[in-house]
């Protein structure tokens, strides 16, 4: 048995790793008391036990592949993605992972990009093709995380479901939803979709897809006419001014318009908004189902101005991503350095928006891809269309270890030592509880190719993980807590800025899925657990 932590989604529940012998094993709860496990982290063993591995480094020649050593993969990896610098210069080039990477591999990504090619172009795929940009509420909050963690629904007495589907992206949040609903708390949930937790909302709304932040615009503006909300208290607050000049286009005619939702169900959830002592808004800023423009300011506003008038709101934020919110704390985006600090001044791209301009106008011409899987999709193997390098690195054979020059074996999460960021803000350690097959840990991969770049790196983990714990620490500082909290006191004072969000429609985004641990949630999900697990053994 080992003591390592699920990396399906972005809670990160302990788990155990039960060996049946050197190459069989399973995954089990921890066995303490309400420690639960998500469907995928309790028969995720199947895909690492079933997926053709990658055990050693390929180079490509034409339609064959040989064998190399790790040394010389690692330098003909780097040899080419600097040739491909020096030709085009450093804005055709790409560092990309998946964001169920460690946050030591995304920082160790960041530093690959930034000192040993010289550029700016970090990022994730498909935290890309979602179209959130980075730092969303900064503006309004100082930071883009949660204010609380999951305890606080156990006083809430409403809970606000925006954007999210629990039992099929959130299993353990929504097993926790449903305990605070058995305590007397009461559900409003908005989605286009049903799902089993809208069987227990007290009032369920159904917005057109990409327009709930009408819907919600158009509740506060319900609750500035009622007097729930005082227009004085609203002024008081910063940006207080612009956001009233703009209250006043959402009448109730027009949000049923824009929306698509009944005038009489939208003043029901402003009544048992006024109604409520405290309010936990729960709410995805990654998931493309339900994703509208400016959801996230919005439902961020609210929140603001219900503690402006006495009501404890909290907001929850799950991702999609197992360490989506470890991204801007591993300086692993365009946008922001380790500790969400500003970036140096280097070619490529200064935003996600501009990361993906350059990609889907084919300026890519190098790239290095860490478990993300591009050419699976066609879609996102338009992007590398006029790719001259690229280096794959992946614990599996897939689309696009197969088409790099060169492929490098990584490992599961399973097999290295890591830390992740979840949603709440926490850092989860994962501790080793199984060998790669390959010999190596993804993270020595990358401490390899950055030793070839010229890139001062430790080669010890423990050294390793204590440089990026002191990085994300000095930049976060008094906001470690919500970004980067190992046990620190977790309470948001309710200050923030009012911001005017830009709700204009558009389509929702397509999110492919990306990688193994994707594709292999999205089957899960598409088939369903009864005919993926139960209905194949019956």
């Amino acid at each position: 048995q080992a003591a390592p932590h699920c990396s399906f989604c972005s809670i990160g529940c302990p788990i155990t790793v039960n060996r049946i012998s050197d190459d069989r094993f399973y995954i089990g709860p921890s066995g303490i008391p309400g420690d639960y496990l998500c469907h995928e982290g309790r028969y995720g063993s199947e895909l690492y036990l079933k997926t053709k591995r990658l055990l050693a480094p390929q180079q490509r020649e034409g339609m064959t592949h040989k064998d190399l050593s790790i040394d010389e993969a690692c330098q003909t990896a780097v040899n080419g993605l600097k040739a491909v610098a020096e030709k085009h210069g450093p804005e055709s080039v790409g560092v990309f992972y998946y964001p169920d990477c460690s946050t030591e591999e995304m920082y160790l990504a960041g530093r690959l990009a930034r000192e040993g090619l010289g550029t700016n172009n970090i990022g994730s795929l498909a935290m890309l093709e979602t179209g959130v940009e980075s730092g969303c509420l900064d503006q309004s909050l100082g930071f883009t995380a949660s204010t609380a963690d999951r305890n606080t629904l156990k006083d809430a007495d409403l809970i606000l479901c925006n954007n999210i589907d629990p039992e099929q992206d959130f299993l353990i949040l929504g097993i926790e939803i449903q305990d605070a609903i058995k305590a007397g708390a009461k559900l409003v949930i908005a989605s286009s979709a049903e799902n089993t937790i809208s069987e227990l909302a007290e009032l369920s709304l159904d917005p057109m897809r990409g327009r709930a932040s009408a819907l919600w615009n158009g509740v506060i503006q319900v609750l500035i006419d009622e007097g729930t909300i005082n227009r004085k208290d609203i002024e008081a607050l910063p940006g207080g001014e612009e956001f009233l000049g703009d209250t006043g286009t959402w009448d109730l005619a027009t949000t049923a318009a824009q929306s698509g939702v009944e005038q009489d169900k939208i003043l029901e959830t402003a009544h048992m908004i006024a109604a409520s002592k405290k309010t936990v808004i729960v709410h995805s800023l990654d998931r493309s189902r339900d994703y509208a423009p400016g959801d996230a300011q919005v439902l961020t506003n609210l929140a603001l101005i219900l503690r402006q008038a006495g009501n404890q709101s909290e907001l929850i934020l799950p991702s999609l991503f197992p360490n989506g919110a470890g991204i801007e704390m591993a300086g692993a985006d365009p946008a922001f350095g380790p500790g969400h600090t500003a970036v140096p001044e280097l070619p490529g791209a200064k935003t996600r928006q501009e990361l993906m301009a350059l990609l889907k106008a084919g300026t890519i011409r190098g790239a290095l891809v860490i478990g993300e899987d591009p050419m699976s999709d066609d879609h996102t193997a338009s992007y590398f269309g006029g790719i001259e390098h690229l280096v794959a690195i992946d614990w599996a054979q897939t689309e696009t270890t197969m088409f790099a020059n060169i492929a490098l074996p990584g490992s599961t999460p399973l097999e290295s030592d890591g830390t992740r960021c979840n949603f709440e803000g926490n850092i989860v350690r994962y501790d080793t509880a199984l060998e790669s097959p390959a010999g190596q840990a993804t993270w020595q991969i990358l401490t390899t190719l950055a030793e070839q770049f010229g890139v001062n790196l430790p080669q010890d983990f423990a050294e390793l993980a204590a440089v990026v714990d002191k990085a994300v620490r000095e930049g976060t500082g008094a906001l470690a807590p919500f970004l980067w909290n190992t046990g620190q006191d977790h309470q948001w004072d309710g200050k923030g800025k009012l911001v005017v969000a830009d709700v204009a429609s558009r389509p929702s985004p397509r999110v492919p899925a990306l990688s193994i641990s994707a594709h292999y949630r999205r089957e899960f999900h598409e088939v369903g657990i009864k005919n993926f697990r139960v209905g194949a053994r019956t």
